[in-house]
């Protein structure tokens, strides 16, 4: 399968993978510019009934979503690789193109980062961190039904790959209409969403 080719060059050669983002990120802006930016609108903005509000994820926030991602556990840095926990990583994403970032904000500081990695062929790959001071109150599953329901709502195929032993993410994904596609290597697992599995409102 395509997608285990790409991810296998993403984990052992990272800087053919950024070279590759940026042409992706390239042909988006030239090809699918107003979808990108539906999808931003659709999801920046929305305050939770929790207080949680999403945000659109812009330069001047990469410092603090690293001092926020700087206190994750090992374990936590284990299940997001090959994704570097540091400003470097989150400066790509926001600036390459292939990724739509957001944050989760509580008393205007990052509680939670989350963003869809897509390509220009309208599929796309989501990821999410909820801070360990705001977890057991839902707002992981809630960061990933907006990105369902954007991704749905723009016609786009959306995958995310979890370790059978990440079992709060693994609920989190099932919990939104995800379904297992493949087992890969090291005990991760190929999920996937029907393109018109649209989730409830997000709350």
């Amino acid at each position: 399968m395509i997608i285990v080719q790409l991810r296998k060059i993403k984990n052992y050669y990272p800087w053919i993978w950024k070279f590759l983002e940026r042409i992706n990120g390239s042909l988006l802006r030239i090809l699918s510019a107003r979808i990108i930016e539906n999808i931003n609108i659709r999801i920046e903005g929305f305050t939770l009934s929790n207080g949680y509000l999403f945000k659109r994820l812009r330069l001047k926030d990469a410092d603090g979503i690293a001092k926020m991602l700087s206190r994750a556990d090992l374990e936590d840095v284990k299940y997001f690789k090959p994704f570097e926990f540091n400003n470097e990583s989150i400066m790509h994403a926001i600036t390459c193109g292939s990724y739509i970032c957001f944050q989760a904000v509580s008393n205007d500081l990052p509680a939670g980062f989350f963003f869809l990695r897509v390509s220009y062929n309208r599929k796309a790959f989501l990821g999410f961190y909820v801070d360990k001071l705001h977890r057991g109150v839902g707002l992981g599953k809630s960061m990933i039904t907006a990105l369902v329901n954007a991704c749905v709502e723009n016609g786009f195929e959306l995958y995310s790959s979890v370790s059978e032993h990440n079992q709060a993410s693994m609920k989190a994904h099932e919990g939104n209409g995800f379904y297992r596609i493949n087992r890969m290597q090291n005990d991760y697992w190929l999920l996937g969403i029907e393109k018109n599995s649209r989730r409830d409102r997000v709350t």
